[in-house]
């Protein structure tokens, strides 16, 4: 920290690492008041790898504007809200990793006002409700970028919750999305620009959700590589004995991971995309959720550890679901 505002990036880093706890708050930057400008010189990382916590915010809390970039790491933990940026307070250029655990709602922006120049979204492991490229409730963001590498999302922004946004970039590579708004949820955005690769998604809007004005939208489909072509997916469908009442049809699902590469894969995501229908019996290790649209599985073994996959071998794992699907 300094004792007065200048536009020097300073080399000291102001570093913040969760393990553990139940927590309100947490800031990367300083609190301030109107009193008071907490000046943060240097670049910032917010790094939370467990805990349950209320509101994750990279940037400063009432007052101040951090001079350098700003890093936020979801590794692990329960989080409600994850920003980028401060609560009531601006900031340059703003970095979000969600890389695991699950935060119920991102902003890579900031919360209550605040003029973000900058925001980048990552997702590419753990879970997360709504991801949103701008702010929440006010201020503005010039430029936001989101990027969904290999999650499951029930609503991805460009832009903010109810803040204005000037330039939107969402790219969904990989994964699943059950509604993508180049837009906002109910803000004006100008221009919004969306890439689609190889993620499944059910709804794709170029303009905003339940209000706000889109001068310009472009969706655009892009060559992407879909996956590594060493690692191999079977899979196999069957008539279950099983029954119910309630549902149409029952069947067994097999699948099998073949790991053809010379590393061990030790972190994964399968989206198994499939007709509406519920778990019946799981009678494997793997970690499997119901997700909208189909089934999401990683590497966590339900019992104990991870379920790895060596170089050269292969995992394989079968559960059962009804459907109304005949």
């Amino acid at each position: 920290n300094g004792l007065t505002q200048t536009n020097t990036v300073s080399s000291d880093k102001t570093t913040v690492t969760i393990n553990k706890g139940i927590i309100n708050n947490v800031f990367g930057g300083g609190q301030g008041d109107s009193n008071f400008i907490p000046y943060v010189m240097g670049d910032i990382k917010v790094e939370i790898n467990d805990g349950i916590i209320n509101n994750v915010y990279g940037a400063n809390d009432e007052n101040g504007i951090p001079n350098g970039k700003i890093e936020v790491f979801i590794n692990g933990g329960e989080i409600q809200n994850t920003y980028g940026g401060g609560n009531k307070t601006s900031a340059k250029t703003t970095n979000v990793y969600l890389q695991g655990g699950n935060s119920s709602y991102i902003f890579g922006g900031s919360n209550l006002t605040g003029t973000v120049q900058e925001t980048n979204v990552i997702c590419t492991s753990g879970k997360s409700n709504e991801v949103y490229g701008g702010n929440n409730e006010g201020g503005k963001v010039t430029t936001a970028n989101v990027n969904i590498q290999g999650i499951y999302q029930n609503n991805v922004y460009g832009g903010g919750y109810k803040a204005d946004t000037t330039n939107t970039y969402v790219s969904a590579f990989k994964g699943g999305i059950n509604n993508l708004y180049g837009g906002a949820n109910e803000a004006n955005v100008e221009n919004t620009n969306v890439y689609l690769g190889s993620a499944s998604i059910t709804n794709v809007y170029g303009g905003s959700n339940l209000s706000g004005e889109v001068n310009s939208s472009k969706i655009e489909n892009i060559d992407y590589e879909k996956g590594n072509d060493n690692v191999l997916l079977e899979y196999s469908v069957s008539t279950s004995s099983q029954t119910s009442n309630d549902y149409a049809s029952s069947e067994n699902i097999a699948v099998t991971i073949k790991n053809e590469t010379s590393a061990n894969i030790t972190s994964w995501n399968l989206y198994l995309m499939t007709s509406e229908g519920v778990i019946g019996a799981d009678w494997s290790s793997a970690t499997i959720e119901k997700i909208e649209g189909g089934f999401l599985v990683n590497e966590k073994n339900k019992y104990y550890g991870v379920n790895s996959i060596a170089s050269n071998g292969s995992y394989s794992f079968d559960f059962h679901v009804f459907s109304n699907v005949n």
